[in-house]
């Protein structure tokens, strides 16, 4: 894997839930760079895991969903590791857990494109948008991403 790069924000909202449930992805440039360079890397290994260390909201970052003003309280962690399934039953995975101060993504192959299409949205200055949105096996609760643009 590359040495990361850029700011990247990762958090859920605890409280005014039903705006954006589920999580919140945000980068600036060399973040979306990092990512996107490292999910291609996954994606023709078909298989490993990527470990990237989380930037702590700003108020900007915040400002950009807007919940509460940009004051809703929520959750995040120090660490977000993307493992990527490629084994044959697993293509469609889709599970969020929490472990120790980090964020295990378990993600099927077939998410991986979309996934990136939404980091590219983000690198662009787009977003507002989220995909998954079915119950996550392992925590049982909606487990949307949801993708956002960076504000300086």
């Amino acid at each position: 894997m590359l040495k990361q790069n850029g700011r990247i924000f990762l958090w859920q909202y605890t409280e005014n839930i039903s705006n954006y449930p589920g999580w919140n992805l945000c980068a600036d440039s060399e973040g979306c760079d990092y990512l996107l360079k490292n999910l291609n890397i996954l994606a023709v290994a078909q298989r490993g895991s990527l470990l990237v260390t989380l930037s702590s909201q700003t108020p900007n970052v915040l400002s950009v969903p807007n919940n509460k003003n940009g004051t809703a309280k929520l959750l995040s962690h120090d660490k977000f590791e993307i493992c990527l399934d490629a084994a044959a039953g697993n293509k469609d995975l889709w599970d969020f857990t929490c472990r120790n101060n980090s964020l295990v993504f378990r993600v099927g192959f077939n998410w991986l494109m979309p996934i990136q299409e939404g980091i590219r949205a983000v690198a662009n200055g787009s977003g507002d948008y989220c995909m998954g949105g079915h119950k996550s096996a392992s925590a049982n609760k909606l487990s949307n991403l949801w993708f956002w643009w960076y504000l300086k």
